[in-house]
């Protein structure tokens, strides 16, 4: 399985548990899911957040962009349609959602 995951310094503040960090969410997000190959739409990002990204996914597998909430999922998607194969089976992901340890491996 591939994971795209969207990360974005933009957007609006959200209310939610000061626990809640984009930060927090990204490493989460990267140690569920640790067995499986993560590519990383990194849209409206500050430095910070760049070097955290560059940290734990390798260059290739990161893109910068500068678009926007809906723009960036589409461009995550034409970013699967490109570099995967049409048997992968690729799970989009957005920051601020978190998931158990315990979700099924595919």
């Amino acid at each position: 399985m591939k994971i795209v995951y969207r990360i974005s310094d933009g957007g609006y503040d959200k209310l939610k548990p000061d626990y809640v960090t984009k930060r927090g969410c990204f490493l989460h997000t990267r140690k569920v899911f640790s067995d499986y190959d993560m590519h990383v739409i990194a849209d409206n990002c500050g430095e910070e957040t760049m070097e955290l990204v560059q940290q734990h996914i390798p260059a290739e597998n990161i893109v910068r962009t500068n678009l926007g909430n809906t723009k960036s999922f589409m461009r995550a998607v034409e970013y699967a349609i490109q570099k995967f194969e049409p048997s992968d089976t690729v799970f989009s992901v957005k920051m601020t959602i978190s998931f158990s340890p315990l979700l099924p491996k595919c």
